[in-house]
């Protein structure tokens, strides 16, 4: 983290999450935020205000454990935890991140879909089963001019957020 200060030179920060309303048709039949506002000067004598939200983990920015969804043919998810462990503890639970002090680092984006497009043409479905080998992987990152250092947090661009944005509506 020290080394990837050294890096910094505009100060610019990108924010990764979606609104909490951005996706209006979550997918499965997930629930779509809800939001009310609750005025206090209604029933108090307090000019005060709270919000109450009602949202699915799933239906934006996730804002999963890392135990959401297992390896189907193990059923275990990451750090060696079982399904049968996992639904009785709070291993690789999200309130991990915050204990930790967060998830800090330099983020590296690997933009493959801007890669597939200009190596290989329309790139498949983000919906679809496709996995992306490490190959393309290392292929774009090689394209973009990038190396990775221990430590960074890479995150890949696929397409599911234009997707999302242009066709799912």
């Amino acid at each position: 983290m020290k080394a990837a200060s050294k890096e910094i030179s505009t100060g610019e920060h990108i924010q990764l999450d979606w609104e909490l309303h951005n996706v209006q048709f979550p997918g499965f039949n997930r629930k779509e935020l809800e939001q009310k506002q609750i005025d206090f000067a209604e029933f108090s004598n307090f000019c005060a205000n709270d919000d109450e939200l009602h949202i699915n983990t799933q239906a934006g920015s996730q804002w999963d454990s890392l135990k959401h969804f297992a390896h189907q043919a193990s059923g275990m998810y990451y750090n060696g935890l079982s399904h049968k462990e996992a639904a009785k503890s709070v291993t690789n639970g999200t309130h991990k991140w915050c204990e930790r002090g967060g998830i800090v680092g330099r983020g590296v984006l690997c933009d493959w879909l801007s890669w597939y497009e200009e190596k290989k043409g329309k790139a498949p479905s983000p919906v679809s089963r496709h996995e992306i080998p490490i190959e393309e992987i290392e292929e774009t990152l090689k394209w973009q001019g990038i190396t990775l250092k221990q430590g960074d947090i890479m995150m890949i661009r696929s397409g599911y957020v234009r997707w999302h944005k242009y066709v799912s509506c």
